[in-house]
């Protein structure tokens, strides 16, 4: 043992780093492969790249947090598929203005707004969409004042709001939507087992580490579409799973009159 413990420590140390570097090359391969499938059809991968490639100048956090949402979230790929006939586009709760610079990168004449309470992440959204026609603030979504827009997105902001300040900014944002506009929202689906407890949990660790007062409060999706319908809107919900175990749904409304579904 004496003769040869150094041998077998050398030769142990070359063997290792040898099959790690084996490993981790086979692992980028598959991972790059698997990127590749989950980003989507051509078109909207190449919207998603010019999406990340703004973020380039983020901090390592941020644009790493940017570049996985982008691939993981499905609610972008119905984002980029609705027909926006008219702006501006207001982001009520955008964080790093994500869907702000998804939407701007798709088409780079819409006036786009936001509004968060995390001023880091106004700042990196603000360096983010500075090629284009944007405007973001540090501001309570509650007190954000708007003209008539043609988009409202609300995405996972609702919860932070108690339920009768989730119904009150709903019904301001119908009242402020042009008669072809859109309003989405997502909350979390609270009607899928195992999977929305998880969702519930990470809302919950979420709210921890932001030093919320409150807990995520969730209504039931019969309510939500309930005061939609009362302001004279005709809503879609779609139940989305994401690339990760977390599942949400996302309400699509628009005016009765000029509703297409």
């Amino acid at each position: 043992l004496k003769e040869r413990m150094l041998d077998w420590i050398l030769s142990s140390l070359v063997l290792g780093l040898v099959l790690g570097l084996l490993a981790a090359s086979i692992f980028a391969l598959c991972f790059a492969c698997f990127a590749a499938r989950i980003t989507g059809p051509a078109a909207l991968a190449a919207v998603k790249r010019q999406t990340g490639r703004r973020f380039l100048g983020a901090p390592f956090f941020a644009r790493g947090f940017v570049r996985w949402k982008l691939r993981l979230d499905r609610s972008f790929d119905v984002l980029l598929c609705q027909d926006i006939l008219q702006g501006p586009v207001v982001d009520l709760g955008c964080g790093y203005g994500i869907a702000l610079a998804l939407l701007g990168s798709r088409n780079p004449l819409l006036r786009l707004e936001g509004c968060d309470l995390d001023r880091d992440r106004v700042h990196v959204a603000s360096q983010a969409l500075q090629s284009l026609n944007a405007r973001v603030c540090v501001q309570d979504m509650r007190n954000y004042d708007f003209a008539q827009v043609g988009l409202i997105l609300l995405m996972d902001v609702l919860q932070y709001l108690q339920p009768k300040e989730q119904l009150e900014l709903l019904n301001l944002c119908c009242s402020r939507l042009k008669p072809e506009g859109t309003m989405i929202f997502r909350v979390p689906d609270m009607q899928r087992g195992m999977i929305s407890r998880t969702t519930l949990l990470l809302d919950r660790a979420i709210f921890r580490f932001s030093h919320s007062p409150t807990r995520p409060t969730v209504l039931s999706p019969e309510s939500y579409r309930h005061a939609m319908e009362s302001s004279g809107m005709t809503v879609r919900m779609q139940r989305l799973r994401s690339r990760l175990p977390l599942a949400h749904i996302l309400f699509i409304a628009k005016h009765k009159e000029s509703s297409p579904f």
